[in-house]
C-alpha cells in the first residue's frame, strides 16, 4: 500500500521472520540492560501471521512489556 515502506525496505527481496521466541529474548535483554519497557513495533507485516503474534504477545505480557502496533484490519 502507499502507507508502508515495504517496497523500499524489500526491494524484491525474500522475507525472513525472526520467531517470537528470538524477538521476546531481544525485548527482555533491552528490558534488563536498559530498563526499556514500552516498544513501538516499526514493521509493516507485524499482524501478517496472526499464529506468530499469538505466540509472542503473551511472551511481551509475561515481561511486563507495553508495545504499540500500526496494522490494517482488512
Amino acid at each position: 500500500c502507499s502507507f508502508c515502506n515495504s517496497n523500499i525496505m524489500g526491494a524484491g527481496r525474500p522475507m525472513r521472520y525472526r520467531s517470537p521466541a528470538n524477538v521476546a529474548t531481544e525485548v527482555r535483554d533491552l528490558k534488563r540492560r536498559y530498563g526499556v519497557r514500552h516498544f513501538r513495533v516499526q514493521d509493516d507485516i507485524f499482524t501478517i501471521t496472526k499464529k506468530r503474534v499469538a505466540e509472542l504477545t503473551p511472551a511481551l505480557a509475561a515481561e511486563d512489556i507495553v508495545y504499540r502496533c500500526f496494522a490494517r484490519l482488512n
